[in-house]
């Protein structure tokens, strides 16, 4: 027996998603994008499908999902909107383990350690080298970022700016980081992964990774003593 979503045919709506709807639509279709879409991973498929034309998206929580406004509505037609919804935590980490795999493999890489905490991110590790990739779903991105230490301070810095300054790329903009839908996130998660395998051998060099890293343009942190 089919479950309603929470508000469809109740008065539950929102004096919001009044307005965005419109007086003439159809209740079992009205949802709030403050309340959850499913519960105990069941996708409730009328309202998703609605709200996604609308140019919402949705991600996981827990056990159940939220909407989350991605883009501003534009008039493209449905099949294009329905194409672009950020991929879950669970998809995020699917993929970043299918294509950093061999990446890992060919540079001694551990992990990846994942984590949800503010958003879904993984990291791969070698001594005092540590990747770290993200997924933004606010703005349906993915990132890469590298980061090294010493004794005393902490650097990190983006993948490509760090390519671009070591001379293993030609410039900034050469790979993607769109994440708006399963198939762009793989294709960013491609480019950095190739950006990784290119730079590594430049930082394995403990007495010359700061200096490559500050080259780089990197964020510096002290660390704070032992106690």
């Amino acid at each position: 027996m089919a479950t309603k979503a929470p508000g469809a045919g109740t008065g539950l709506a929102t004096s919001a998603s009044w307005m965005m709807h419109g007086p003439a639509t159809r209740r079992s279709e009205v949802t709030d994008p403050a309340l959850p879409l499913c519960k105990d991973g069941k996708v409730y498929k009328r309202a998703p499908r609605y709200l996604q034309v609308k140019g919402y998206g949705w991600r996981q929580v827990g056990r159940h999902w939220e909407v989350f406004k991605f883009r501003p509505w534009s008039s493209r037609t449905q099949q294009d909107q329905e194409a672009s919804v950020v991929p879950s935590a669970k998809v995020f980490f699917n993929e970043v383990r299918a294509v950093y795999a061999s990446t890992a493999d060919a540079l001694d890489l551990t992990g990846p350690e994942e984590t949800e905490q503010i958003m879904p991110r993984a990291s791969y590790k070698a001594a005092f080298i540590e990747y770290w990739i993200s997924l933004d779903y606010a703005e349906g991105t993915v990132g890469c970022r590298v980061k090294t230490e010493t004794d005393t301070i902490m650097l990190t810095v983006d993948i490509e700016p760090l390519a671009v300054s070591t001379g293993v790329a030609e410039k900034c903009g050469a790979i993607s980081y769109s994440a708006r839908n399963q198939k762009q996130l793989r294709k960013s998660l491609q480019g950095h992964a190739e950006y990784v395998q290119r730079v590594h051998q430049l930082l394995i060099d403990s007495a010359t990774a700061e200096s490559v890293m500050r080259q780089a343009g990197a964020r510096e942190w002290e660390k704070r003593a032992e106690p």
